[in-house]
């Protein structure tokens, strides 16, 4: 029985490190080889002007001509994939994919940036085929998601509120929940962010971490670049991942279940579907939805 739950255990660690290195994995590393990609000299200049360029050249530590190859590709990927019209689209899986992969903006940090919640041991992969939502929609809602986030709720370019920290709740996950869709998932928006979104991110919170995380974390951190390790901050339950959150971000908008005063209702459910930007965001979606589901 104890071998069992040995090997259980080092199985499930070693999911976890495949999906710790997918998550933190910095832009750098997972930057397209842009040398080897074609692009039309004026698609390349049609890129020097845009207020995005910022993030390209933060991204290339200010090499203009690398900065502008790669926002061509993005360019080239946003009107591959009609990013610029997703905006419009009707979301008919937007409330059952909010529900059974809990995910929220909420507040801000006290430098001013957003704040991005994720129940990463709460996600209900059944929930989600049981109601059709397969990998291409819920990829199709991170996009939705991240223009809706840059392009409508804050859509500086530059400072504090260009940026994000991600705060990632890993209580309760288990095997089921680290592989199969959820990693196909992860490594599908993995590829998406660090390539057409970079320089969004500029914290992870991990909470509520297990102790065995701690052995997961140990292999992938030697991996990272110095830069991506500073920006993450892992925290066992209870006071230490009070004190990590109320030490960034407003006690005001920290949900009471982490130790602040964001306190709409009994639980975290109550919590990240009451947060002023979800709310906001919810209104948008049925406005599209209204338009183009009546």
């Amino acid at each position: 029985l104890n071998t069992k739950k040995q090997l259980k255990r080092k199985s499930s660690i070693r999911f976890v490190t495949s999906t710790i290195k997918l998550t933190f994995l910095d832009d750098v590393q997972r930057a397209v080889p842009i040398e080897s990609v074609s692009l039309r000299d004026e698609l390349i200049d049609e890129s020097s002007d845009k207020p995005e360029m910022a993030k390209f050249l933060a991204l290339t530590k200010g090499d203009k001509n690398d900065a502008r190859r790669r926002f061509a590709l993005s360019q080239a990927w946003r009107r591959r994939e009609r990013v610029d019209k997703v905006l419009t689209e009707p979301q008919p899986f937007f409330d059952v994919i909010k529900d059974a992969y809990p995910h929220w903006l909420g507040g801000r940090t006290k430098s001013g940036e957003l704040v991005y919640w994720e129940r990463v041991g709460a996600v209900d992969v059944e929930k989600l085929k049981k109601a059709g939502v397969t990998l291409e929609a819920l990829v199709r809602h991170y996009i939705f998601s991240n223009e809706w986030t840059w392009k409508v709720h804050s859509t500086c370019v530059e400072g504090p509120e260009s940026f994000q920290a991600v705060v990632l709740d890993v209580a309760g996950i288990r095997l089921s929940q680290v592989g199969g869709l959820r990693l196909e998932y992860l490594r599908a928006c993995a590829d998406i962010a660090q390539v057409n979104y970079p320089e969004r991110t500029s914290k992870y919170i991990v909470i509520n971490a297990p102790a065995w995380f701690a052995a997961a974390w140990r292999v992938v951190e030697p991996m990272l670049h110095t830069e991506t390790r500073s920006k993450i901050c892992i925290c066992r339950a209870g006071k230490p991942t009070k004190d990590a959150l109320t030490d960034i971000i407003d006690p005001e908008f920290v949900p009471a279940c982490y130790g602040g005063q964001f306190a709409p209702g009994q639980s975290v459910d109550d919590a990240r579907r009451n947060t002023s930007e979800e709310i906001a965001f919810k209104k948008f979606v049925d406005e599209i939805n209204k338009k183009n589901l009546s």
